[in-house]
């Protein structure tokens, strides 16, 4: 963890619990009403580190000079479509249209995780998609016996 963050996160220890929340939301993008400061802190350096971790690697990712241009092959054909986001990059809105897409139900959360979780989940067929079958019998109830 770098100088900048080490500081920011001891001027974090004094907030108070509701501006902590919103520090929270701000730099992990959730929001949360945990109780808990020191999960709320651990939560925020685990963030902060990794978008620093990410910002170290794209600046080593850049090249310094630029690859030949070669002619494409049939086997260089590229494997994935580019225009489909990481599901940790989408927002909750954009994540629960892709579970009612993905899954053929709506549904009424609104957590991240559990959201992302879930769509995986179906992408692996481990989870029935479709809409929920509710029981009823076909016809008239039967007659029940009191005893």
């Amino acid at each position: 963890m770098n100088k900048n963050n080490k500081k920011s996160m001891k001027a974090m220890e004094e907030l108070r619990l509701p501006e902590l929340q919103a520090r929270f939301h701000e730099v992990v993008g959730e929001p949360t009403r945990l109780p808990n400061k020191k999960f709320l802190l651990r939560r925020i350096a685990e963030a902060l580190e990794a978008q620093e971790q990410e910002t170290v690697a794209e600046t080593h990712m850049q090249p310094t000079e630029p690859e030949p241009t070669s002619t494409p092959d049939a086997n260089d054909a590229p494997v994935a479509d580019g225009s489909e986001k990481k599901l940790s990059k989408l927002s909750v809105e954009e994540l629960q249209a892709l579970y009612t897409e993905v899954v053929g139900r709506d549904t009424g959360s609104s957590d991240r995780r559990y959201l992302i979780w879930k769509i995986r989940e179906a992408r692996k067929g481990r989870i029935p998609v479709g809409p929920v079958r509710r029981r009823h019998a076909e016809g008239e109830a039967p007659d029940m016996k009191v005893l």
